[in-house]
């Protein structure tokens, strides 16, 4: 029988947890330490000792992933109009309240463009066949070139 304190571990509470902080918050395994008020290495052993528990917090981070960053990304790739709210202190005195400044709201519509890298990113791994990382060129043939002797003759005609 190990030494030690008993665990801390809950099979009906930790797991369940640990699944709707990643999905919701991205939460690290710092973070859970500190929600489960226990070490990070404590976070790290039940992950080792409790598959489902690991099997949680992975699914979590992937609905995390595949849900809110993934919408942001082709958001950012398509562009979009929001709504900015601005406030400035205006020196003009305010006759109704004698007020010496006024505090002015204002909601101003903005377009945020698309992003041409939120782009790339996007059609580089979901198009990746049409829109590769990289082109992979071959060359082939002889062209019956000396380098040396060409260098050679073109610094003669120079001199």
């Amino acid at each position: 029988m190990p030494g030690g304190r008993p665990t801390d571990y809950d099979p009906e509470y930790h797991p369940a947890k640990a699944h709707e902080f990643c999905c919701e918050f991205a939460f690290t395994d710092l973070k859970l330490a500190r929600l489960f008020d226990v070490s990070k290495a404590t976070i790290t052993n039940w992950k080792k000792e409790h598959p489902e528990f690991l099997a949680s917090i992975r699914a979590g981070k992937d609905d995390y992933d595949s849900g809110l960053i993934e919408k942001s990304l082709a958001r950012r790739a398509r562009g979009f109009r929001y709504t900015e709210t601005t406030k400035e202190i205006s020196p003009l005195p305010d006759s109704e309240t004698g007020e010496t400044e006024m505090v002015i709201t204002r909601q101003v519509k903005k377009l945020a463009p698309p992003d041409t890298k939120a782009i790339e990113f996007w059609l580089r791994n979901r198009k990746a066949k049409r829109w590769p990382d990289k082109h992979d060129l071959k060359l082939e043939g002889d062209l019956n070139i000396n380098l040396i002797d060409s260098f050679a003759e073109e610094k003669e005609k120079d001199e």
